[in-house]
C-alpha cells in the first residue's frame, strides 16, 4: 500500500512543481513586459525632450536672425540718410 501512496504523492509534487514553474515564467514574462514598457516610455520621453531642445535651439536661433536683421535694417536706414 505505501507504494501506490508514495507514488501518488510523487506525481502531486511533480505536478505542482510543473505549475509552480509555469507559474515562475509567467511571472518572469510579466516582469519583462513591464520593464520594456518602462524602458520604451523612458526612451520615448527622452526623444520628446531632445526634440523640444532642438525646437527651442532653431526658434532662439530664428528670433536672433530677425533681430539682427531689424537692428541692421534700421542701422541702414540711418546711414542712408
Amino acid at each position: 500500500m505505501p507504494r501506490p501512496t508514495s507514488a501518488v504523492l510523487a506525481l502531486l509534487l511533480a505536478a505542482w512543481s510543473f505549475d509552480a514553474r509555469a507559474q515562475d515564467a509567467n511571472r518572469v514574462r510579466a516582469m519583462n513586459a513591464v520593464s520594456d514598457l518602462a524602458r520604451a516610455h523612458r526612451e520615448q520621453t527622452e526623444t520628446l525632450r531632445r526634440m523640444e531642445t532642438v525646437q527651442r535651439d532653431r526658434a532662439r536661433a530664428d528670433d536672433r536672425t530677425r533681430r539682427n536683421a531689424e537692428r541692421d535694417s534700421r542701422s541702414m536706414r540711418r546711414f542712408d540718410r
